[in-house]
């Protein structure tokens, strides 16, 4: 999958989730299997770390399939880190 392709997808990606807090690149060129990087920025501003890597099984699903996937695990790791930070308040 080259890079044009996986930055069509999270242009794709940032459309369908409007999240300020939440920055994506493409990992290193020729990184394999092809991943994007997330950070996310909490209130609080902590920063979080999650690499999605869009495994070979992946590459014959089309860009909004391949988008679909990332908005879900991007979410998820969302949920994830808010429901740890804000827990006891």
């Amino acid at each position: 999958m080259d890079k044009k392709r996986i930055e069509n997808i999270i242009f794709k990606v940032s459309e369908m989730l409007s999240e300020p807090s939440l920055d994506m690149e493409v990992c290193d060129e020729g990184s394999n299997p092809p991943c994007i990087k997330l950070t996310y920025t909490t209130e609080n501003g902590a920063t979080h770390k999650k690499t999605i890597d869009i495994m070979e099984e992946l590459s014959d699903k089309s860009d909004d399939e391949i988008a679909n996937f990332i908005v879900f695990q991007a979410e998820q790791f969302m949920e994830e880190i808010d429901s740890v930070e804000y827990s006891g308040e």
